[in-house]
């Protein structure tokens, strides 16, 4: 026996005992990155949540006095073509917001992208080191 046969086993033994926290700290780090991540999905969430309500808060009450000063204006002789025609208008309107919404759904990018992509690049180095 030659001595680099006897010391190949201590090294094995030695690799083997030095991965299991190489795996931990690779593990936090990951970790680490999805709650930073989560942590901002979460602030843009909220963020657009309050956004969104006084934006709709405002765009109401803009509506709601279009619609009595079209109203007033149409209550003698037109009242039921102008009321027929506000409501043909809201209908249009929630159509093409409903499909712009959807749209936007479909084509944001998947939560959590960079982590799920250094997990996907921590996998493919350890399927080398396992295949060398």
């Amino acid at each position: 026996m030659s001595a680099d046969q006897g010391a190949s086993p201590a090294g094995l033994f030695h690799s083997l005992r030095n991965i299991g926290p190489t795996l931990l700290a690779l593990l936090r780090t990951r970790l680490e990155l999805f709650g930073i991540e989560l942590a901002e999905e979460r602030g843009r969430a909220s963020e657009l949540a309050v956004q969104g309500a006084l934006a709709l808060l405002f765009a109401a009450m803009t509506l709601l006095m279009i619609n009595v000063l079209i109203l007033a204006l149409c209550w003698e002789n037109h009242r039921y073509a102008a009321i027929v025609g506000l409501i043909a208008f809201y209908i249009i309107g929630v159509a093409l917001f409903a499909m712009r919404i959807r749209r936007a759904l479909q084509s944001r990018p998947p939560i959590f992208d960079a982590t799920l992509a250094e997990l996907k690049a921590d996998m493919e180095a350890l399927n080398r080191v396992r295949q060398d």
